[in-house]
């Protein structure tokens, strides 16, 4: 079976809608996106770790993405084109986030984040509800003695 070539295959630039113009991005080159599966990765280290400290190595990765050279980086070129056409801090930064997020976590993940207009989902309530129900010790082993009483 012949393979279709994987460009194609891969849907060329993502198309974001805002205020009536539709942006399209580039996609992304390989070492960017790698760039930017580091920069997730060190996010989900502090996110699950409140006494999470950097190593040199992180503080590299995250030097190195600063946030105002992230969001351009993400955009690419589109990036002058949306500011020269006023769109709102929190719409460039929705849009470089979801190029971000969709590079690394794939159009599933982006497109719940861009319709939720940024906001973090909603918790699963059976989840929560087994954080809660979690025991901490084993059950006693000895049963306890029947009553004497007659």
């Amino acid at each position: 079976m012949a393979l279709k070539d994987l460009r194609a295959a891969l849907n060329g630039a993502l198309k974001l809608p805002i205020g009536g113009t539709v942006y399209e991005v580039a996609p992304i080159s390989a070492e960017l996106g790698l760039q930017f599966q580091d920069l997730m990765a060190i996010a989900a280290k502090a996110k699950d770790n409140p006494d999470y400290t950097p190593d040199d190595d992180d503080t590299e990765v995250i030097n190195d993405a600063g946030e105002k050279g992230l969001y351009e980086r993400a955009l690419g070129p589109v990036h002058d084109q949306m500011i020269a056409d006023g769109v709102t801090f929190a719409e460039l930064k929705l849009a470089a986030l979801y190029v971000i997020f969709h590079a690394v976590y794939g159009d599933t993940f982006a497109d719940a984040y861009w319709a939720s207009g940024g906001k973090a989902p909603a918790p699963n309530r059976a989840a929560r509800r087994t954080e809660t129900r979690t025991r901490t010790a084993a059950a006693p082993t000895t049963r306890k003695p029947a009553s004497r009483n007659g």
